[in-house]
């Protein structure tokens, strides 16, 4: 097992390597700079901004010193809010989008892993039928197009919790269920049929036939083994509720690091751009390493494979 992690470990680095490499000469070749929209600012202040950021230095001299300091933990400066470093910035905004993630995520994964035990129970009967309608509705929305028609119906016709902020438990009721309504679908079919799967195998016969509960075969016999590939699903769910938090932060005007990389985009601050990918990218790595780590406990085989 340690060997496996380590290997998982390596690979990690090396991909969180590579990304911030190739996002960092992404950013230098596409054409303009961050202070060409500044257009009262003179030759000698734009040559001094240049010499304190770097820019003047050759290209390969600027990646080996952003890599020297990224190695020190420093993201540099940022080039468009004054007197604020790049570390600041995501201080202040990575706890926000890691309570909206948590959220989603348990809520997507209680709703879903339920209506998909629930589905599977009641196979072919109204109960079934009924939330595999719901999912197929979950599924066919895209967060950006949900997100408006929840503010539409809560805020707008029923006024009731607020579109915008970050402040109370209320504003994060909407923005949350938003973002966990798609991966409920995507969670609850996968468990309905891993569920299936494993209700047909012989030893949950012989569960039944040695006289234990209907709760016990259900929670000890069969979740544990249908739970493998939802965990396994639950890498990919996290990187793709991570990039839909930058709908949601910008839709629901969330002070999070979704909003921070839309804001380094568009104003062409590259230190911003290069924190905020590879803490997303870390964030989304480290979610693959552990779960890893739990489908390896929960499935043997998985890990000796590997």
């Amino acid at each position: 097992m340690a060997r496996f992690l380590l290997k998982r470990l390596w690979d990690s680095l090396w991909v969180l390597f590579l990304l911030g490499t190739l996002t960092f000469f992404m950013a230098r070749f596409v054409p303009g700079g961050p202070f060409d929209q500044e257009c009262n600012l003179s030759k000698t202040t734009l040559r001094n901004l240049a010499q304190f950021y770097g820019y003047d230095k050759p290209l390969f001299q600027q990646y080996v010193d952003y890599f020297s300091h990224l190695m020190k933990g420093d993201f540099g400066p940022s080039m468009r809010y004054a007197g604020h470093s790049v570390n600041q910035l995501l201080k202040e905004c990575i706890p926000v989008s890691l309570e909206l993630g948590f959220w989603a995520m348990l809520i997507s994964f209680l709703l879903g892993g339920t209506c998909g035990i629930v589905c599977a129970i009641y196979h072919n009967r109204f109960l079934d039928k009924f939330f595999m309608l719901l999912c197929l509705l979950c599924l066919s929305f895209p967060t950006f197009v949900l997100g408006p028609i929840i503010i539409w119906f809560f805020v707008l016709k029923l006024n009731c919790g607020q579109a915008i902020g970050w402040e109370t438990w209320s504003d994060r009721i909407l923005p949350t269920l938003t973002l966990a309504c798609m991966y409920s679908g995507y969670i609850a079919r996968l468990m309905r049929t891993s569920c299936l799967d494993v209700l047909h195998q012989s030893f949950i016969k012989t569960a039944y036939a040695k006289g234990l509960s209907r709760f016990r075969v259900l929670f000890f016999h069969v979740l544990k083994n249908a739970l493998s590939p939802v965990l396994t699903y639950m890498g990919p769910a996290t990187a793709a509720i991570m990039s839909g938090s930058l709908v949601i932060e910008s839709l629901f005007q969330i002070p999070g690091a979704g909003s921070l990389f839309i804001s380094a985009v568009t104003q062409r601050d590259t230190s911003l751009l290069l924190g905020t990918v590879l803490y997303f990218a870390f964030l989304i790595l480290l979610m693959n390493f552990l779960v890893d780590i739990a489908v390896g406990f929960c499935n043997p085989k998985q890990r000796l494979k590997s």
